[in-house]
């Protein structure tokens, strides 16, 4: 509302105009733009003085939120910004700042018990690092090297899948199957890895890939199968008993962009498995072995905390990542709910919930294992997770690859 000159500097009115304007029900918080010359003659500060008067008279007058804006952050001067916060008057100086300050007062208030959970974050003693090498699940052929058995299920589905995701990053493909099978002691068995990875998680926090899928297999959630491998011939042995095309990929702590350095192999099968091995044995760690299937639609999850709180980190993931500025934010702690309803905000939010010929994604699934992931990284402090990609099916949710910083 703008307003005539005629009645500029008359504080009476001036208050009047805005509160009978401010007072109608669909008027929230209230917007005032004032500029502030640098330089005026008395009589001309003196009209500036009365509206500004007139502005801080019809704030006193009203329930809502008056704020006070410039047009330029220069017509906002130090003394006039003083004399408005003495009288509880948000001083802002631009023009869409203002808007944007305005805009703000309209978001409903935080939950104060959602608060006070967010701050306990804060106060957690994180543990010490520790070893991260342990017995591993149990066997389902012994200690005969086969593939072990699944833990609980995250997702839905049960079928077997033996097709291609096309994917070339940094991780394997996923499956309809929930098991890591990855096998700390056939790890303990390669020379010289167990003190390895000790070492390398002491000094630097990083988990080796095998060894972060653990943790997540111990929390319940969904891995491709496979297992770490001592030599080819044991590469060549668990590539069977998967059935269809395989992954080969190096698990170092002290690797995390594998791509990097082509120390990944995707969708091989047979003989091609023993040349796979070749290529990616002596890179550095253990060779991991995992099945490959189709993919779903990828999502990143991740968990930070280098900033003011925790954070987790939802995002449409894979390549898309880095193309598109799509991520919600979600302060820690954070239970499946309050996930998933920040995952529907997303604008890549359509391709999770179907439509155009295409199946709804488990969205819940997805909420609960971000959820679950929150939660160890608040529990057993960890300084940092990555998982990207995460596949969404119909039927459920699964974890590629997986990167783990515990805290140091």
């Amino acid at each position: 509302m703008d307003y005539t000159a005629v009645i500029f500097g008359e504080t009476e009115r001036t208050a009047d105009l805005i509160t009978v304007g401010a007072r109608d029900d669909a008027i929230g918080p209230v917007l005032v733009y004032y500029d502030r010359p640098a330089r005026m003659t008395e009589d001309a500060a003196e009209s500036w003085d009365g509206a500004l008067d007139g502005v801080i008279l019809a704030a006193s007058r009203l329930d809502q939120p008056v704020i006070v804006a410039s047009t330029l952050p220069e017509l906002m001067p130090e003394e006039t910004a003083e004399r408005l916060a003495e009288h509880g008057i948000v001083a802002v100086a631009g023009l869409s700042e203002g808007i944007l300050c305005a805009g703000a007062l309209t978001v409903p208030p935080p939950d104060a018990a959602r608060l006070r959970s967010i701050a306990a974050t804060m106060s957690t003693v994180r543990p010490k690092p520790t070893a991260t090498v342990s017995s591993g699940p149990t066997s389902a052929a012994g200690n005969s090297g086969g593939v072990l058995e699944r833990p609980a299920r995250t997702h839905k589905g049960s079928g077997e899948s033996s097709g291609h995701s096309g994917r070339a990053g940094d991780s394997s493909e996923t499956s309809d199957h929930s098991g890591w099978t990855g096998d700390s002691s056939e790890a303990s068995d390669h020379s010289g890895w167990t003190g390895d990875s000790s070492e390398a998680s002491s000094h630097s926090g990083w988990v080796a890939e095998h060894e972060a899928k653990e943790m997540l297999v111990g929390r319940g959630l969904a891995v491709p199968r496979g297992r770490v491998v001592r030599d080819v011939d044991d590469a060549m042995r668990v590539a069977g008993e998967l059935g269809g095309p395989v992954a080969l990929k190096v698990s170092s702590p002290f690797i995390q962009h594998k791509s990097d350095i082509s120390a990944l192999v995707l969708g091989v099968e047979g003989d091609a498995v023993r040349e796979a091995y070749g290529r990616v044995d002596g890179l550095g760690g253990v060779v991991l072995v995992e099945e490959m299937v189709p993919p779903g639609v990828e999502v990143l999850i991740a968990v930070r905390r280098d900033g003011v709180v925790p954070v987790l980190v939802v995002a449409l993931g894979g390549v898309w990542v880095e193309i598109f500025d799509d991520v919600v934010l979600i302060p820690l702690p954070a239970d499946a709910d309050r996930v998933e309803q920040a995952v529907r905000r997303l604008r890549a939010a359509p391709l999770l919930v179907g439509g155009r010929g295409r199946p709804a994604g488990d969205i819940r699934a997805l909420a609960e294992v971000a959820a679950t992931v929150g939660a160890m990284a608040l529990e057993e402090g960890l300084d940092l997770v990555e998982l990207n990609p995460v596949f969404v099916h119909p039927d459920g949710v699964i974890v590629v690859d997986a990167v783990i910083r515990r805290g140091t």
